[in-house]
C-alpha cells in the first residue's frame, strides 16, 4: 500500500514538472520547433548524401575496372586518365592516378632508350600522379605503392639522389611492407661504383626515334620520260629501260677496300 502511495506521488510530481516546463516554453515554441526541424533536415541530408556518396564511389569503380579492361586490351590510358580527373580523391580516382603512374612509368622507362624526350616527358607524368596519390591517399598500401613508384621514376631518369632518398623513404616508413626488400636491394645495387658510373654514362645519352622514311623513290619519278629529238634521245631512253650491267652492281665486301680478288 505504501509502495502504491509513493508511486502515485511521484507520478503526480512528474505531471506537475512537465506542466510548469511547457507554460515556460511556451513563449519560445517556434524557435524549438524551428531548431527541431534543423535537426531533422540535417539528418535526412546526412543520409541523403551518404547514400549519394556510395553509389558516386560505385559508379567510379565500375568506371576504373572498365578502364583496367581498356588499359589491357588496347594498352589506351585515356580512360585511366578520365576516371582520375573525374574522380580525383575517391578510392577508385585515386587507384587510377596509381595505375596510370604505372603505365606512364613503364613506357618512359622503355623510351628511355629510343626516344629521350618523349621518356622525360612520360616519367615526369608519371612522378606527378605519384605525388598526388602521397598526398591525399590514406590507405597505407597505397602510400607504399606510390613511394615506391615514385623512387624507381626518380631512378629511371639517372636521378639517383632522390631515387636513394625515396627508397630510405620507404624502408623506413614501412620496413615489413611488402616492398622492403625491393627497395634494399635497389638501394645496395646504387651504393655500388660499377652502377653509377652506367648512370653517369646512361645520362649523357640521347638516343632519338629514327627520322621518317622518305616516300617510295618510284613515286618521286615523272610519268613518262622527257621527249628527246633525234637517234640519241631514241638511244637516251632505250638505255633506261636496259638492266644495270654487272658493273653497276654494288661491290661485295670483299671488294669495298679495293682488295679485289683475282679470277
Amino acid at each position: 500500500m505504501k509502495t502504491a502511495r509513493r508511486h502515485e506521488l511521484r507520478t503526480n510530481e512528474l505531471a506537475d514538472w512537465l506542466g510548469k516546463e511547457m507554460v515556460r516554453l511556451r513563449p519560445h515554441g517556434r524557435a524549438i520547433a524551428a531548431t527541431v526541424l534543423l535537426i531533422v533536415l540535417s539528418i535526412v541530408l546526412v543520409v541523403f548524401y551518404s547514400n549519394r556518396g556510395r553509389q558516386l564511389e560505385e559508379q567510379a569503380w565500375n568506371q576504373y575496372f572498365a578502364a583496367l579492361d581498356e588499359l589491357a586490351a588496347r594498352g589506351n590510358i585515356d580512360r585511366l586518365r578520365d576516371v582520375s580527373e573525374q574522380y580525383p580523391r575517391t578510392p577508385a580516382g585515386l587507384w587510377a592516378h596509381l595505375t596510370l603512374a604505372d603505365a606512364q612509368l613503364a613506357e618512359g622507362t622503355e623510351n628511355m632508350f629510343r626516344d629521350r624526350q618523349a621518356a622525360l616527358t612520360q616519367l615526369q607524368s608519371a612522378i606527378q600522379n605519384y605525388d598526388y596519390v602521397r598526398q591525399h591517399a590514406k590507405d597505407p598500401l597505397l602510400l607504399e605503392r606510390a613511394t615506391f613508384g615514385l623512387a624507381h621514376a626518380y631512378e629511371s631518369q639517372a636521378d639517383l639522389e632522390r631515387a636513394k632518398k625515396t627508397y630510405q623513404e620507404l624502408q623506413s616508413r614501412w620496413p615489413q611492407g611488402p616492398f622492403a626488400q625491393a627497395a634494399r636491394d635497389r638501394l645496395e645495387d646504387l651504393a655500388r661504383r660499377p652502377t653509377h658510373k652506367f648512370y653517369d654514362w646512361f645520362k649523357r645519352q640521347n638516343p632519338q626515334p629514327p627520322a621518317p622514311q622518305d616516300e617510295d623513290d618510284l613515286k618521286l619519278l615523272p610519268d613518262r620520260p622527257p621527249a628527246r629529238n633525234g637517234s640519241a634521245g631514241k638511244n637516251a631512253a632505250d638505255s633506261t629501260e636496259q638492266e644495270p650491267s654487272e658493273d653497276a652492281q654494288p661491290r661485295s665486301p670483299d671488294t669495298a677496300d679495293g682488295n679485289e680478288q683475282q679470277p
